[in-house]
């Protein structure tokens, strides 16, 4: 029993770091995929998948609002505030 409990936290742990791996790639104009869809809709946008103009200036909006540099890239530091 104590086997199968080790072996379902390591399997809950790598799940986590592949699910938190996912999440901090980097976007930026021109990238698809769900990690854009998820960032889409947390900035309350149309979830295309598409990181476009749309998605780029929503980005740098949010980014001003927290205080920093407006660029519009979805990077660890923006990863982290939006989730």
């Amino acid at each position: 029993m104590t086997a199968m409990r080790g072996l379902i936290a390591c399997a809950v742990i790598a799940l986590s770091a592949a699910a938190a791996s996912a999440q901090e790639r980097p976007l930026r104009y021109g990238s698809t995929g769900a990690s854009v869809r998820r960032v889409q809709g947390r900035l309350h946008l149309r979830q295309t998948g598409f990181y476009g103009t749309y998605t780029k200036a929503a980005v740098s909006r949010f980014q001003k609002a927290q205080g920093w540099a407006g660029r519009g890239n979805v990077g660890r530091l923006t990863w982290s505030r939006l989730f």
